[in-house]
């Protein structure tokens, strides 16, 4: 494999900040949570959110072990240009400091009419109903773009993952012979149909290359 940058990570000019985007709400346990597209100088904050998942967690969301992130895979992931790339994040203050508690992003895939999406929570938020408020969020963005579908691949042993996207309505099937992964999609236009491929999109071959050591630079 090159050592090169993939060209997914080619930079693109920034486009308006999405605030209609920007989400406020309290859970019944009266936390207060803010979902909003992620910014340049979240960096630290995401190195942070990454760094503090459990190995099972990274696993889950990077398919294999990762641990921290590389300056250059933080510019990727938080100098985006919310259209061809959106992350959002959600966001908690806690004693008076923003931490990040999760982070949904898609990529828009070659076909130009669908997006691969990946999501994560911190393992001390789980349960509380954030990764559900975040891909709800999520779907709403790729719907304003204009896109038919969301698509990702998830582990076939991430039954938590797998029954948030029965909840969300999204389609399973297997994701390729011997892959050990699922492929979710969920039909944002009811008129169209995914292309049915089994290549990694943009956020899987980023994922590879963390799992495999590469520096994303």
């Amino acid at each position: 494999m090159s050592n090169s940058i993939p060209a997914t990570s080619a930079r693109y000019a920034i486009c308006r900040y999405p605030t209609t985007l920007i989400d406020i709400w309290r859970n019944k346990r009266g936390e207060q949570f803010v979902l909003r597209p992620v910014l340049p100088q979240d960096k630290p904050l995401l190195q942070e959110f990454y760094s503090s998942l459990s190995p099972l967690s990274r696993r889950m969301r990077f398919h294999g072990a990762v641990n921290a992130l590389s300056p250059s895979t933080l510019n990727y992931m938080s100098d985006i240009d919310y259209d061809h790339h959106l992350a959002l994040v959600v966001t908690f203050v806690n004693e008076g400091v923003e931490i990040i508690v999760a982070d949904a992003r898609y990529v828009i895939d070659a076909s130009q009419r669908g997006g691969e999406f990946a999501i994560a929570v911190s393992d001390v938020w789980q349960r509380r109903g954030i990764a559900e408020r975040a891909m709800t969020g999520l779907c709403k963005a790729a719907k304003l773009q204009g896109l038919d579908w969301l698509w990702g691949d998830v582990l076939m042993d991430n039954g938590a993952m797998l029954g948030l996207m029965r909840k969300a309505g999204f389609y399973q099937s297997a994701a390729g012979e011997e892959s050990g992964m699922v492929r979710v999609e969920r039909n944002l236009a009811k008129a169209t149909a995914p292309v049915k491929t089994h290549k990694p999109g943009p956020l899987g071959l980023l994922a590879q290359w963390l799992v495999a050591g590469r520096s994303y630079a």
